[in-house]
């Protein structure tokens, strides 16, 4: 959805370049699309995923090492215990 999302802001973007070709420079018209085009330069930016931080993926990490840790005890051992519920989800 979001590469779809994208597409549509580039059309509008494109249709909107092609207008303001049509206005001089410095009309109320030109002054207008110029705006238009800076919002949707602004959406598109919005639009784009943001990245993991490192921080997010040493907890997903280390969450998945306890829960391997466990499980090979479990495997391992007798001793039954419910691995899943220390992890609380969400």
């Amino acid at each position: 959805m979001l590469s779809r999302t994208n597409e549509q802001i580039d059309l509008e973007m494109e249709r909107a370049f092609r207008e303001l070709r049509t206005h001089p420079v410095g009309t109320q018209e030109y002054v207008k699309i110029l705006n238009v085009i800076s919002t949707l330069s602004q959406m598109k930016e919005d639009t784009r995923p943001s990245k993991v931080s490192k921080d997010t993926m040493f907890n997903v990490g280390a969450n998945l090492v306890s829960l391997l840790m466990i499980l090979k005890h479990e495997q391992l051992n007798v001793i039954t215990s419910r691995a899943f519920s220390l992890f609380r989800l969400r």
